[in-house]
């Protein structure tokens, strides 16, 4: 037993470093996208952008990666388990075909539903006629991305229980290579037919779409489960995932309301609030999407599997590690978003029409946004076991409780603080939502074993507050004024990661801090692999 708990934590560590390094360098194209939008266009269109941008996303967070990838990934590990693997393909078929029909009807809603989705997400705009209608055909553009984006997700599901990691994960790279792309080639051709340059932004995000589509099927094929189209929304399996899905949809909207909301208040703001408060969640999703999300995305089949084996005790182990490893990387993100959010604003979009005020107010929403981060990771960690437990309920509970929290608290603050009190909201809604969860599941499960974790926490809390003391001293030799132009701010900045990476990882060494050590092995296990 004890055997076989240690082979399932260095799979892990394993699925969750693949998952997470090539989720790194999408980060790195993200960003490198996100400085190009920054200094090629004014806040005020891409104030119209981000509004735009966020309606699909929502709805690629609520249905695609959230919702129908919760519902599909149990089913189709019970199929491919415990059924035929003609059953198991079947299955994909036939849920594959339904999708299709229903991201179809929901496209061309959306397309033709864009001005009240505008107006709904952003009714602070109405007073902007100008901005209101880009904000609208930009909507129109992009809508479609969902359905690429969604059925990208079946496959991506399909593929992680099938034990295959770097497809999905390499493929959000497309969507920024897409957009990156879009700007630099198909803004010249639009400036020539006098077409306003910011909706090639929106042509990139299709193109990015349809790309990270194509890149799953080759794969799929390779396992035998290229999807077909065969009609037959009546299938059990389909039947189940709808079942699971409905009340899953339900509670991820309550999160979802959250970014809505979010957009909406701002909306109300002085222009650039939107574009403060995306930019800063832009940085905050670096450590999320790098760590917490592929963490989370390794284990979520691992537990699946342990509640379909009956064994609970393994799925709190796996628990256990999955939080251990996830703040071992996020609670010294933390530190350092709030100890170098200015000259990391200011290296990433402070150049052409990015000055430096925008970097300041854009760092003070990421503090913000960084108080509530930990919890953030706790709670993406959380969710999955309570769908596991066949428990859709209880996250829905919290993220409605965290939902009046997020509303009491930003409408309180937004105006004595502006956006910075929106992002103040942000986490505190995330704190709630977290221990409502942890205090849920253990009344469901008893005991949950976290005294390592809490050990282990306590240890990287340590470690992160000296190494906030060390960067914090070197980078106060910066002059952030003049963003990352001059080769003194270059080389602080360059000594900063150096100095927090030594200090970090020295203290844990000296604390001896096994995710450390786990993680180590874990790259020399894949080195010598490669090797």
């Amino acid at each position: 037993m004890a055997e076989q708990g240690t082979e399932e934590k260095k799979t892990l560590v394993r699925a969750a470093g693949l998952v997470g390094g090539l989720t790194l360098v999408s980060r790195f194209f993200g960003l490198f996208r996100d400085a190009v939008i920054a200094a090629m266009f004014p806040k005020r269109l891409t104030d119209a952008f981000f509004v735009a941008f966020t309606i699909p996303n929502v709805l690629r967070r609520l249905l695609a990666e959230g919702a129908l990838t919760i519902a599909f990934i149990p089913t189709f590990t019970d199929y491919h388990n415990h059924r035929s693997s003609e059953e198991a393909k079947q299955f994909v078929y036939a849920a594959f075909t339904t999708l299709c029909v229903i991201l179809f009807g929901v496209s061309v809603a959306g397309v033709v539903a864009a001005p009240w989705l505008v107006k709904l997400f952003a009714w602070g705009y109405a007073d902007d006629p100008e901005k209101f209608a880009v904000a609208v055909r930009l909507t129109q553009v992009m809508f479609p991305y969902i359905f690429f984006i969604s059925v990208t997700a079946l496959a991506m599901g399909v593929l992680n229980t099938l034990g295959h990691f770097a497809g999905p994960a390499v493929s959000p790279v497309l969507l920024n290579v897409g957009m990156i792309g879009s700007v630099f080639i198909v803004s010249p051709i639009l400036k020539h037919f006098g077409v306003p340059t910011i909706y090639s932004l929106s042509i990139g995000v299709l193109v990015g779409g349809l790309g990270q589509l194509v890149l799953q099927l080759p794969i799929m094929a390779r396992f035998g489960y290229l999807p077909r189209l065969k009609w037959n929304p009546t299938h059990p399996g389909v039947k189940k995932v709808a079942r699971l899905m409905g009340p899953a949809v339900f509670g991820l909207a309550l999160y979802q309301l959250n970014v809505l909301l979010a957009r909406l208040l701002a909306s109300f703001l002085d222009h650039g609030a939107v574009t403060y408060l995306y930019y800063a969640q832009r940085l905050i999703e670096f450590p999320m999407g790098v760590f917490a999300v592929a963490v989370a995305t390794a284990a979520t089949p691992t537990f699946s599997a342990h509640v379909m084996s009956g064994d609970l005790d393994k799925m709190k182990e796996t628990l256990g590690n999955t939080l251990r490893l996830t703040l071992f990387i996020v609670i010294p993100s933390m530190v350092g978003l709030v100890v170098i959010g200015e000259p990391l604003v200011a290296a990433f979009f402070q150049r052409g029409r990015f000055d430096h005020e925008m970097t300041m107010a854009t760092y003070r929403a990421l503090t913000a946004f960084s108080l509530g981060l930990w919890a953030a990771a706790c709670t993406r960690q959380l969710v999955p076991v309570y769908y596991a437990l066949d428990d859709s309920k209880t996250p829905v509970k919290a993220a409605g409780v965290g939902l009046v929290v997020y509303l009491a608290v930003g409408l309180a603050l937004m105006g004595p603080l502006g956006h910075v009190g929106l992002a103040l909201a942000v986490s505190a809604s995330s704190v709630v939502n977290m221990v409502i969860l942890a205090w849920v599941l253990r009344k469901k499960m008893g005991r949950l074993g976290w005294r390592k974790v809490l050990i282990s926490v306590v240890k990287q809390i340590i470690a992160s507050l000296v190494m906030g003391a060390g960067v914090y001293f070197v980078a106060n030799r910066g002059a952030w004024e003049k963003g990352l132009g001059n080769l003194q701010n270059q080389l602080v900045l360059l000594i900063c990661m150096i100095t927090a990476a030594v200090l970090y990882i020295g203290v844990c060494g000296v604390l001896k801090s096994p995710e450390l050590r786990e993680l180590w092995q874990g790259i020399r296990r894949r080195v010598q692999k490669q090797g």
